[in-house]
């Protein structure tokens, strides 16, 4: 510090030097110095010499961002002022108009367009306008432009103009040429990729449902008919399709979105409300109950946050499940279908009732063999109650080999009818017991693979069989069984009478035999196979039903006991039922015994 300056007010006249941190002290520091900044001498080369300049570029710009001509923000038309004001009519080359986004030396109307600017709503909105066409009726701003929109925007604009003039001269013509007009423009639309299609398609919806009655009618209500018909099919199928583009896994979720809050703009008729309401309620593929249930995360389909439930229709479910076999994702399939709540059609309940088959594919045989056995869905019987005996000789066939079918291109063809079969990576075929065990628990449960023939014939081949590495399959052949073993197990001559009773397979069955058995020169038989087919037939004659005339009068034509033996214990076998006999069936054994007198 090189001076200090001490001013005091202190009336003391004392030798004491005054302390520096009395108030009345001001200290005063000498200021640093200034220092100037000596201007930067251009350096010239002297070997460096201009032969030639150019200004810069001048870009396209907004009038209101000309740098060539002054510009005047004025209070806009929202305001009410329609004055236009002089300094903004000038532009330069590269001026253009902000409403028309285009030179504004082509601008038809630059005389009010001068004035527009980014800072004016009325503005923004009229430019969005013109930009936009009909897709600002639809919702959509000019930030959601891409390509795909406006080619959607430039269908719709040369749709519009179309359809204006059908409705203009619908009086004459009727409404007919409108919905051809509307049905090609919607086939159009299928051929399109799935956004520009679905914008396509509300858009001229919206037309359609809205354009109004011509001006000389007077009247400003719309001209369609929701009650008709041809808009109940129309709508239909434009909904349908955007129901499988909404459930498409390529389409990406805002977009969906988008198209839902345009699809809930529309008044569609009373009798189209399911199907839209269908379209509004389909979850996008990163919900996070969906992508909970499909993980395995969620194994109820009921969210406790939201207390949302994953409830989708059947078209929805029908759509999912056929993206998700494409890519391969069977277990996340089977996930899905245990859970999901959907309508009870037949549709659903068979997509549910291939569970197990989506579970084999996935390599897990455990959890394919307890789904088979498991309710799945709001119905209480398992799906192996409703196999049917060629689903069930393919799944003895995939436990057996590691095979499954290879899924086939078509949804109308059956996953279990493939002809191509493919391996599973990484799993093992069943061990015997455990095929043959699955076999009888469906043969329990199932009526109709219980009295099939080939179900019980493929089950005996496969346990009678030897298995190898290789495709081949060595058969076991074993020894008839003995009479002595037929004698002692009479229930099974009763339960295969019972299994035959079918009218029409019993009648065949007895004729073929009687056929064999009245031969004229027949093979001799031992007592005890001539005792067993006097039972068997003996059967048929107890049965409830009348007898077929045909088969009793060959037998009593052909009634001949000393040449047959095993008619004689057949008369026995009825005399003792005679009891229990109706009287037609009592006469025929009248018949037999008066037969016995004639020879």
């Amino acid at each position: 510090m090189d001076s200090v300056i001490i001013l005091s007010s202190s009336e003391d006249d004392s030798d004491t030097e005054p302390s520096l941190l009395e108030p009345s002290v001001l200290v005063v520091e000498e200021a640093l110095p200034v220092l100037k900044h000596q201007e930067n001498s251009e350096v010239v080369d002297d070997d460096l010499s201009i032969t030639y300049t150019q200004k810069g570029m001048v870009l396209p710009h907004a009038r209101s961002d000309c740098p060539a001509h002054p510009f005047r923000e004025t209070a806009g038309p929202e305001l009410g002022n329609t004055h236009t004001s002089e300094l903004n009519i000038s532009f330069c080359e590269q001026c253009f108009c902000y409403v028309c986004d285009a030179p504004a030396s082509e601008c038809e109307v630059w005389r009010s367009h001068c004035d527009a600017h980014p800072r004016c709503s009325l503005w923004r909105s009229q430019r969005e306008i013109r930009t936009l066409g009909t897709l600002h009726k639809l919702g959509f701003t000019v930030e959601d432009m891409d390509e795909e929109l406006r080619t959607a925007e430039h269908s719709l604009h040369i749709f519009s103009q179309t359809l204006s003039k059908h409705f203009s001269t619908f009086q004459q013509s009727g409404l007919r040429p409108v919905f051809e007009c509307v049905s090609e423009f919607v086939s159009k639309a299928e051929q399109e990729n799935l956004k520009t299609g679905a914008v396509m398609m509300l858009g001229a919806t919206q037309l359609f449902l809205t354009h109004p009655q011509p001006h000389n009618t007077g009247s400003c209500e719309p001209l369609v008919d929701l009650k008709d018909e041809a808009v109940y099919l129309l709508l239909h199928r434009v909904f349908d399709w955007l129901l499988q583009v909404c459930v498409d896994v390529t389409l990406p979720s805002p977009v969906v979105h988008k198209l839902q809050v345009v699809c809930s703009s529309l008044t569609v008729p009373h009798n189209c409300k399911t199907v839209w309401l269908s379209v509004l309620a389909v979850r996008v593929w990163d919900d996070p109950l969906l992508v909970a249930v499909l993980k395995g995360q969620n194994v109820s389909g009921r969210s406790k946050k939201t207390k949302s439930i994953l409830q989708e229709s059947s078209a929805v479910v029908t759509t999912r499940v056929r993206h998700l076999l494409h890519q391969k994702r069977y277990r996340e399939v089977a996930r899905y279908l245990k859970v999901v709540e959907s309508d009870k059609t037949s549709v659903v309940q068979e997509l549910r009732d291939m569970v197990p088959l989506y579970l084999c594919q996935a390599g897990d045989f455990q959890a394919a063999l307890e789904a088979l056995f498991s309710p799945i869905g709001h119905t209480p019987a398992c799906p192996a109650s409703r196999l049917t005996p060629p689903t069930l000789h393919a799944y003895l066939r995939v436990f057996t080999t590691g095979q499954v079918p290879r899924p086939h291109p078509s949804t109308e063809h059956h996953p279990m009818a493939a002809c191509q079969w493919e391996p599973i990576k990484g799993v093992r075929a069943l061990k015997t017991p455990q095929v043959v065990k699955f076999a009888l628990r469906v043969l329990h449960y199932n009526n109709s693979t219980f009295s099939d023939v080939p179900t019980w014939e493929n089950l005996v081949v496969f346990v009678s069989s030897e298995r190898e590495s290789s495709t081949r399959v060595n058969l076991t052949a074993f020894p008839q069984p003995d009479v002595q073993f037929l004698k002692l197990n009479m229930w099974a001559l009763r339960w295969l009478f019972q299994r035959l009773s079918d009218n029409l397979s019993l009648q065949s069955l007895i004729s073929t035999a009687l056929k064999e058995l009245l031969q004229p020169h027949p093979r001799t038989l031992s007592p005890d196979e001539n005792i067993f087919i006097a039972d068997f037939l003996c059967f048929y004659f107890l049965e409830g039903e009348c007898l077929a005339p045909p088969i009793t009068n060959v037998l009593l034509a052909n009634w001949n006991e000393s040449y047959f033996p095993w008619q004689f214990h057949l008369r026995q076998a009825l005399e003792q039922w005679s009891a229990g006999l109706s009287p037609e069936k009592y006469n025929i054994l009248q018949r037999m015994k008066a037969a016995v007198t004639t020879y």
